[in-house]
Parts: structure tokens; C-alpha cells; sequence
């Protein structure tokens, strides 16, 4: 499938009720088979490299349908499940991967900010890679980041960024006598809705020998200083609604759940 006919099947899934291609991307997706596209919804199947597992993709009108594809395609990814069929889906042996909220500081202005951030280098980029692996499965579905992606990132190069024109990205690192023990890494783009500018605060990752001790903290004072210094007027982040100690750490800088999100589940293996 090339890009073209690709563009077009996200199109067409996106008139349908219920809908997984909302964020997929050719650069991930392009090499997926298509298994059913008629009247009744779409099926794209394939292996996810970034999750390192076989996906469906799926566009449907019934939510009886998600649970047929989900029956049919074994021990597979499958995402933003409606939030009325979670217990459907443990029923037919589904397992839970993540449920991901969004979180949202509706005023920049009012969060508490630092002084002044680091960005970080692009020959830092294994390093920051390191970081982020070193918390692997802290989320549900936080696996940590390849090398390659953190060079993408900070260039702005990263296919996800390109589709989606988001102006700026960068890493943000914090150092301790030389040592770099945190990244979070942030981009800033324009809202759909309004002309304000969001500052997205894409994953936040300590070094696991360098956790609970308020590096977390000082890495989003941080990206809420480069917020304001690139015009952003509200943040945006998604967590797992198991990762507690995050989300009180979020709340207490002024981010609250929205009530968007995303139910993810791992097919049942018979």
C-alpha cells in the first residue's frame, strides 16, 4: 500500500462511528495487510514495531464488531477501545494494556516555573535514549525510546511531528555535576481551536538510580519555563491512570484529567 491509497483508507475509516486510525501514521502502518475494508468497517493487521507486537487497526460503526475483530485477530494490540466495552473485552479474554487519560494545565501562566532549562544535545541522544529505557513498564506501556527516535525528536525530523506540522520539539535534560539523570521531551504546536499554543509534555523519564528525589518536579518547572518562552498558553500530557505517584505529581502543578482517553488491550491468545 502506498502512501496515497494509505491517506485515503484513513479517510474513509475516519466516517466511521468507531475508529483506531485517528493517529496512525504511513510511516508505521504503511507495510500492514489490508484483512476487510466493505460496508461493515475496515481491518489493517501487522506488526507494530514500536510495541513489538502484531496490531489491529480497525474502523467500525458497532461495538459488537470490535469485539469480533478483537476474537479474530490473536494476541494482538488493539487501541482506543470505547470505554463501555472494557469489561466486554476482559470477558472474551482480552487483557488490559493501558488506559491513558489526558491531563491538561488550562493556564501556563499560573503553573510554577524554573528559572531557566537545558536543552539537550543531539550527540547526548544515547544517553537520553538510555534514560528513557531505564524506566521501561513504570506505565503499562512505556517502553522507553530507540536512539534513532531521540535524533528524529530534537531535529524536528520525527514522522509523527511532520504529519501533524508541530512548529518545535526539543529534550530538555537536567544535569548534577555533570551527570545528565533526566529528560522530558516537549514540543510546542498550535491548538485546532483557537490561535493559543499548546506545550505538549510528550514523556517525562528519570534515571532509575536517580528517582524520588524531586528530579521529576524540577524537569517540568522546566518545560513550563520553555512553555512561556514559546508562547504556549496551556500543557498537555497523557498518564496511565494506574501511574499514581506521577499523576499526584502532575495535579499538584496544576494539571487536571479532562475526561479524554485512551483504552488500549492485548488480544486473547486462544
Amino acid at each position: 500500500m502506498n502512501k496515497k491509497e494509505y491517506e485515503a483508507l484513513r479517510e474513509k475509516a475516519g466516517k466511521f462511528k468507531y475508529s483506531s486510525f485517528t493517529y496512525s501514521e504511513y510511516v508505521n502502518q504503511g507495510l500492514y495487510v489490508l484483512k476487510e475494508d466493505d460496508e461493515d468497517g475496515i481491518v489493517l493487521y501487522g506488526y507494530n514495531k514500536e510495541y513489538r507486537m502484531n496490531e489491529i487497526q480497525y474502523a467500525f460503526n458497532y461495538e459488537k464488531k470490535i469485539l469480533e475483530a478483537s476474537k479474530k485477530y490473536k494476541s494482538s494490540l488493539i487501541q482506543f477501545i470505547p470505554a463501555d466495552l472494557r469489561d466486554d473485552m476482559k470477558k472474551i479474554g482480552c487483557t488490559e494494556y493501558g488506559y491513558m487519560c489526558e491531563y491538561w494545565a488550562d493556564d501556563l501562566d499560573k503553573c510554577p516555573k524554573a528559572d531557566s532549562y537545558e536543552i539537550g544535545y543531539i550527540k547526548d541522544s544515547k544517553v537520553f535514549s538510555d534514560i528513557t529505557k531505564s524506566c521501561t513498564y513504570e506505565s503499562r506501556e512505556f517502553r522507553g525510546e530507540e536512539e534513532k527516535f531521540v535524533k528524529e525528536w530534537i531535529l524536528g525530523t520525527d514522522p509523527f511531528l511532520k504529519e501533524n506540522d508541530n512548529g518545535k520539539s526539543d529534550v530538555i535534560c537536567y544535569k548534577e555535576d555533570g551527570i545528565i539523570k533526566g529528560v522530558v521531551f516537549v514540543a510546542i504546536y498550535e491548538s485546532e481551536k483557537s490561535d493559543s499554543k499548546i506545550l505538549w509534555i510528550r514523556e517525562l523519564a528519570v534515571d532509575k538510580s536517580y528517582q524520588h528525589k524531586g528530579i521529576g518536579r524540577k524537569l517540568l518547572l522546566m518545560a513550563f519555563k520553555y512553555g512561556e518562552e514559546n508562547k504556549a498558553n496551556k500543557s498537555f500530557l497523557m498518564a496511565d491512570e494506574l501511574n499514581e505517584h506521577a499523576i499526584k505529581l502532575y495535579e499538584s502543578l496544576g494539571f487536571r484529567k479532562n475526561g479524554e482517553y485512551q483504552l488500549d488491550f492485548i488480544t486473547s491468545e486462544d
